[in-house]
């Protein structure tokens, strides 16, 4: 176990597992003390993201959803290092994996394509073309996804109000923080506050 503390935005991009969750690793062929690159990866965002999201609710039988969430991880990117060729060499794929995380950790700057690119000295078309073979989506998207997941993160764990949780998420006011979190999500900020209160006092 770990303890530690941040003064501002945490991202975590690893995650530890135990010996039974080893052996499922190893039983799919995966190999320790490699590393993997998989293209397209979002799929490992969207899994972990579950996977946090069933530690932090702890309803019924989580810990069993968890297991086959980290199951089912292991198999796709087993899969996906089988089924897909390696597009670009390491030293060109690393420095977007660098970009990235850092981007991720700053997601209320305003970012534009021409800042990403300049960031790694590559043209735009070719900075969002090498970006969506890698990560299986465009820059731009996966920002908005890490915005929106932030947003349901502070609203569901702070008293934060909407319209600082929408500059802190990078948007320029709080309407349109609020039309795009309603349309990805389904649901307004103000609902999904309320409804993860309700759920948690119910638990």
């Amino acid at each position: 176990k770990h303890y530690f503390k941040s003064n501002g935005p945490l991202l975590h991009n690893w995650f530890h597992f135990d010996e039974i969750s080893a052996r499922d690793w190893a039983d799919v062929g995966l190999k320790y003390n490699k590393v993997y690159y998989i293209h397209p990866s979002n799929f490992i965002s969207d899994i972990v993201y579950q996977i946090e999201l069933e530690y932090a609710n702890k309803r019924t039988h989580y810990e069993k959803i968890i297991n086959s969430k980290i199951c089912e991880l292991f198999v796709k990117i087993a899969r996906a290092n089988e089924e897909t060729p390696l597009f670009f060499a390491p030293k060109t794929i690393e420095p977007f994996y660098e970009f990235r995380l850092n981007m991720l950790r700053n997601i209320g700057e305003k970012w534009t394509i021409k800042k990403m690119a300049d960031s790694i000295n590559m043209s735009q078309s070719y900075f969002h073309v090498v970006y969506k073979k890698i990560f299986g989506l465009s820059p731009m998207q996966d920002l908005i996804k890490a915005r929106i997941a932030s947003a349901q993160e502070l609203l569901a764990n702070t008293n934060i109000p909407i319209s600082e949780i929408a500059f802190k998420t990078g948007y320029m006011s709080p309407e349109q923080f609020t039309h795009q979190f309603t349309h990805i999500t389904g649901t307004s900020p103000r609902e999904y506050r309320k409804a993860m209160l309700t759920s948690q006092i119910i638990k």
